[in-house]
């Protein structure tokens, strides 16, 4: 099993795409970057709940993908890239990507959703800078921004004019009509302590 070469050197807060990519692979197994308008980040593990939250989220999406025959996958922790959107190499919480994908890429181009889950690594700003790259993939058909202390989703779509609304209830009800899918936010947040 071959060993990644760390580098002692400092690490530089800005970087374009090539020296990510040359960076990223002489990490170590297990960190987690990305490239945030050239902005180097290192990704905090994320909590229980967090993790949570994406999976139910995830998992629904799958299931129904599955018994209506689409040939749709949602990842967790994914990484994408926007096309004509250079220094942009985000990983997303939640993607739905389509599966003639090649599966062996690192970060997709193409991707029909993006979800973030809001935690306290994650500023404002970020979360802002990496929703409105993901509105410019012409492909990208939702942008979801999930709280995971509260109740709480915004929802930006390309059906909507990239209009966001937001659901608070945890009888509300999630669409994506262009998935043909739906549920309630009880189904996204059960299990997180916040579900009652």
């Amino acid at each position: 099993m071959a060993t990644a070469t760390i580098s002692k050197a400092p690490i530089p807060a800005t970087m374009n795409d090539d020296e990510f990519v040359a960076f990223v692979e002489k990490r170590p197994h297990g960190e987690r970057w990305q490239l945030i308008e050239g902005d180097v980040v290192m990704m905090n593990p994320p909590r229980l709940r967090h993790r949570r939250v994406a999976g139910n989220l995830a998992t629904r999406l799958n299931v129904h993908f599955e018994a209506s025959g689409a040939n749709l996958f949602a990842f967790q922790e994914v990484g994408l890239m926007v096309p004509g959107v250079p220094r942009f190499r985000p990983t997303a919480d939640v993607a739905v990507i389509e599966n003639t994908v090649d599966p062996a890429v690192i970060w997709a181009d193409r991707f029909l959703l993006a979800g973030e889950v809001v935690s306290e690594s994650n500023t404002t700003k970020q979360i802002e800078r990496k929703r409105t790259r993901y509105i410019q993939h012409p492909g990208n058909l939702y942008v979801l921004v999930i709280a995971q202390k509260e109740v709480s989703i915004e929802i930006w779509s390309r059906r909507s004019g990239w209009e966001p609304y937001a659901l608070t209830k945890l009888d509300d009800t999630l669409e994506l009509p262009e998935f043909g899918f739906a549920t309630t936010l009880r189904a996204i947040y059960v299990g997180t302590g916040i579900d009652m």
